[in-house]
């Protein structure tokens, strides 16, 4: 329980608490608040995951561009004024313009919150001795494990009373994102933020 490792746990609580708000619930926001049709529901979810692994092949750029903390905190920053434009779903149009720009704002999420996903593994690592790094793994499933159980009771009894919940949970995100993404950045960036330091991490694994 290092400095970096409470730090990054509490990244990581603070993003996944916002992420779990939106991303379960997406159907319902898409079908029951913004009245798109089931079918384009499923078509915006399959963009999104494509967005999804295009982002994954962003990552060495990112990662060389900004460095390591930085391209995971900017990312999810990033995503924040998404996350709101989202928020204002309803008054984004109606009919297909509503559908077109929901599935690019989607796609542009999913695409950018993803992109630094591979450089968060390899922080993650980086952040512990390599005989603790199966522990800071299953320490951080468990984390995330406890934030999901607390956004369930969050959203079943207070946030989702009404459906108008489903679009407030796009802002809570975005703040969140935000103030996760600072505490990264301010602690972890003087540090860990070397693109040096990430390769000394692979060849330390590849020669292990």
């Amino acid at each position: 329980m290092t400095k970096p490792v409470l730090v990054f746990l509490t990244f990581i609580a603070i993003v996944h608490l916002g992420a779990m708000l939106v991303t379960p619930f997406i159907p319902i926001y898409l079908n029951n608040y913004l009245h798109i049709p089931r079918g384009m529901t499923a078509n915006i979810n399959t963009i999104q995951t494509a967005a999804m692994f295009i982002g994954y092949f962003g990552a060495p750029w990112l990662e060389k561009k900004f460095g390591t903390v930085v391209s995971i905190g900017l990312t999810t920053i990033v995503c924040a004024p998404l996350m709101i434009t989202l928020g204002f779903g309803s008054a984004l149009g109606t009919g297909s313009t509503l559908v077109v720009t929901v599935m690019i704002v989607y796609f542009l999420r999913s695409g950018i919150a993803n992109a630094a996903m591979p450089i968060q593994n390899t922080l993650q690592m980086s952040i512990v001795d390599k005989d603790l790094r199966p522990a800071i793994t299953a320490l951080t499933q468990i984390v995330m494990a406890i934030v999901s159980f607390i956004d369930g009771l969050f959203t079943e009894f207070y946030l989702f009373r009404t459906m108008s919940g489903y679009a407030t949970a796009y802002y809570i995100a975005s703040g969140l994102y935000i103030v996760g993404s600072v505490i990264l950045i301010i602690f972890l960036t003087k540090q860990y933020n070397r693109k040096n330091q990430v390769v000394d991490i692979t060849k330390e694994t590849v020669e292990d």
